[in-house]
């Protein structure tokens, strides 16, 4: 083991590692670890080469039937021109507003009558006494058997 000193983020800090003997090797594991990563990496790029190809080759064959015969395209019709558009009639002036009748005043409201007394408000009746709570029966103590 050796002690190595390392500067991380302002700051040193100690640590100790192993260094690796050009005979020692990684466990197993982790050598199968780091072949199926590689491997499943270089799948996924030759899949997606595969599918550009694929896809690029599907396009081309779509195509090649319009090379040869394109769609015949109808001749466009020219536009006839817009016939005049007519003078705007000029729009008549409005009559004039009737004044507006006076409106007779209301009638005068009639006084309301007073409400009557209220009644006076009965005293509550007390509620009755609650009956005494009996006491509480104690659980009954769980005891296990061990056998």
């Amino acid at each position: 083991m050796v002690a190595e000193t390392q500067r991380i983020g302002g700051r040193e800090e100690r640590g100790e590692h192993e260094e690796k003997v050009q005979g020692q090797e990684e466990p197993g594991g982790a050598i199968i670890f780091k072949l199926v990563g590689i491997s499943f990496g270089l799948l996924c790029i030759i899949q997606s080469a595969v599918n550009v190809y694929i896809w690029l080759q599907a396009v081309k064959e779509l195509c090649r039937p319009l090379q040869c015969n394109p769609l015949p395209v109808p001749p466009v019709m020219p536009v006839p021109p817009m016939p005049p558009v007519p003078p705007v009639m000029p729009v008549p002036p409005m009559p004039p507003v009737p004044p507006v009748m006076p409106v007779s005043p209301l009638p005068p409201v009639p006084p309301m009558m007073p409400f009557p007394p209220m009644p006076p408000v009965p005293p509550m009746m007390p509620f009755p006494p609650m009956p005494p709570v009996p006491p509480m029966m104690p659980f009954p103590q769980c005891r296990l058997s061990h056998q």
